[in-house]
């Protein structure tokens, strides 16, 4: 279960780190020049629903509590690596969204792959450990 709260704490610093540092250095709405494999980085900051209502907030907060405690048992049932990463990702993304919700009442995005809407590191994570949740689970499903 380390390694699902180091995944956590990882996922986090570095969403956070990111966030913070476009939002230093580039004006909203501005992107880089620069291109990496097609991806460049543009500040766009999300204030819609639920970002900009706090009742909403709040109950995302009640939503990842609950969220929190089912990775928690999960981990304690399930001794896999790949379901710790998995559930750390899951829950350090969740929450460096929440962070941004609640302090800003809106979430910076920063990844622009220009074919899909503009994402983030947290956002990644969700994706990244709900893909390595369902692949976990298939393989445990299957005896491996």
């Amino acid at each position: 279960m380390l390694l699902m709260l180091l995944v956590f704490v990882l996922v986090v610093v570095v969403d956070q780190l990111a966030k913070r540092l476009i939002a230093a250095r580039l004006q909203e709405g501005a992107y880089t020049s620069a291109n990496i494999f097609g991806v460049r980085l543009r500040h766009v900051v999300n204030r819609r629903k639920p970002w900009g209502s706090a009742s909403a907030v709040r109950i995302m907060a009640v939503v990842w509590l609950l969220l929190s405690m089912a990775a928690l048992i999960v981990a304690s049932v399930i001794d896999r690596s790949s379901i710790y990463v998995a559930l750390g990702c899951l829950v350090g993304g969740a929450t460096g969204n929440l962070i941004d919700g609640f302090s800003r009442h809106a979430v910076t995005d920063f990844i622009d792959l220009r074919v899909w809407p503009v994402f983030n590191v947290a956002d990644t994570a969700i994706v990244a450990g709900a893909v390595l949740l369902l692949w976990s689970a298939l393989r445990l499903r299957a005896g491996v």
